[in-house]
């Protein structure tokens, strides 16, 4: 009987462990993965289109044009193209504004301009000494600028040129007290920059052809010849003003005060600038009604004249600029 159970517990071993073999252990239900949180997408800002400034337009001398899509389109066409000059220096190769080097017609504020020329120093050469009274020198150093004209509002390169700049001895010339010698940088004169950018700032008007018409056969009835229709005193050219003499001045620099002194315009071409006790030597030159001069080679004028009154702008080597009016004494 021991036996027999013995036998059965062995019967049921056999078939428990085939069974637990086949289930086995039960797999872990897995666990779902986290979605990721959609991004949110931030939108790109617009930039804004550049506005013209004196800084931009200095910018573009800099990196050699670039478009300023707010300017003023300029196209080839009659009439006057408002332009801005910016001179490189040599002291930090910035560029500032030289309106003294355009006719002031062409003129306009950084805002209106079409057109901009980009002088770049190039190469600062020999030197031409220009003696004076007193063993005083003044060393005037050859250069050579390249004259860029580009469009504003494209950035396209419209004419380019490069020209050495020979300088030329003034009659008169400032010293500061204990000062024998100084240095000087030559810049493009006036009539070299004003021809450069004529063809784009003012382009010349072209005539046109007439028709050909049909020439009348002559007749026997007598012709009279029309008299010619006098011209009213209102539309004849205006007689330039001569700027010899001593004007009074009011001159406001941006930033500044206001400034009263006094100019002394003489027929050499040279003029003295007078202010309280101090007083300064600089240069002037006429065309018609159109005055352009300098005091102590450090700020330049530009102006029209008009009877007993000028008024005008002016600009430094500091990089300030203003607006100036003057009477004569």
């Amino acid at each position: 009987m021991h036996r027999y159970n013995k036998l059965l517990q062995m019967i049921g071993l056999a078939l428990i462990v085939p069974l637990l073999v086949a289930c086995g252990t039960p797999e872990p239900t897995p666990t779902p993965s986290p979605v990721p949180p959609t991004p949110t997408l931030t939108p790109i800002p617009t930039p804004t289109p550049l506005e013209p400034s004196t800084a931009v337009l200095s910018q573009l001398c800099s990196q050699r044009g670039f478009p300023v899509p707010a300017a003023s389109a300029y196209e080839q066409r009659q009439g006057i193209h408002p332009v801005q000059v910016l001179l490189q220096t040599r002291e930090n190769g910035s560029y500032s504004v030289r309106p003294a080097l355009v006719p002031r017609e062409w003129q306009g504020p950084a805002e209106e301009v079409e057109l901009v020329v980009c002088a770049t120093l190039l190469d600062v050469g020999s030197v031409r000494e220009c003696k004076y009274y007193g063993n005083k020198v003044v060393e005037w150093q050859r250069t050579t600028y390249e004259l860029a004209l580009y469009a504003v509002q494209t950035g396209k390169l419209l004419a380019s040129t490069r020209e050495a700049i020979e300088p030329e001895c003034r009659q008169v010339e400032f010293f500061q007290e204990g000062q024998n010698r100084r240095t000087v940088v030559t810049s493009p004169p006036l009539e070299l920059v004003e021809g450069f950018v004529r063809p784009f700032a003012e382009p010349a008007v072209s005539t046109p052809t007439p028709s050909p018409t049909n020439t009348p056969s002559p007749t026997n009835t007598p012709t009279h010849t029309s008299r010619p229709t006098p011209t009213p005193s209102s539309q004849l050219p205006s007689v330039p003003t001569s700027i010899i003499g001593t004007w009074f001045f009011n001159a406001e620099w941006k930033g500044m005060d206001p400034q009263q002194f006094e100019i002394t315009f003489k027929e050499d071409g040279s003029l003295v600038y007078r202010r309280g006790n101090s007083s300064r030597a600089g240069s002037w030159k006429q065309t018609g009604n159109a005055i352009i001069f300098d005091v102590n080679n450090y700020s330049e004028w530009e102006g029209t004249i008009d009877g007993e009154r000028m008024e005008g702008k002016s600009t430094n080597q500091g990089g300030l600029t203003g607006e100036w009016r003057a009477e004569k004494e």
